[in-house]
């Protein structure tokens, strides 16, 4: 991974948002971040090379947004961070393609690695 690697976070949570901009200017990547799954997509998508996204944020869930990423940019992997697991719906999200799916609190090193793995897979 580099600073060229363009990594979308998804979180309506202050703190976590806060977290993970320490966590990913350690490893000088250049992440952007946004408190919607709306507010992400009214980007443009193809300025991204992966997803992070929580799960549970108002209106439209992290599993909605799967299904609208799935539509724009089938190939744009997508890690979601969640507080509330729920094994049949990790599954489907799996499934549906994403490339992992942590528990928070996660190990910040393991979400850099998905992320380096994910952004990889596309080369």
């Amino acid at each position: 991974m580099t600073a060229q690697t363009r990594v979308a976070i998804v979180d309506d949570d202050p703190r976590v948002r806060e977290s993970l901009e320490s966590l990913f200017d350690s490893a000088q990547m250049n992440a952007h971040f946004f408190t919607s799954a709306e507010a992400l997509l009214e980007e443009d998508l193809a300025n991204f090379d992966c997803v992070v996204s929580d799960v549970r944020m108002p209106r439209m869930s992290g599993f909605d947004l799967q299904k609208i990423l799935h539509e724009r940019k089938p190939r744009l992997p997508l890690i979601f961070i969640s507080a509330y697991p729920d094994d049949k719906r990790i599954e489907e999200a799996i499934s549906l393609g994403a490339v992992a799916f942590l528990q928070k609190p996660f190990d910040g090193e393991e979400l850099l690695e998905w992320v380096g793995r994910a952004v990889h897979s596309l080369s």
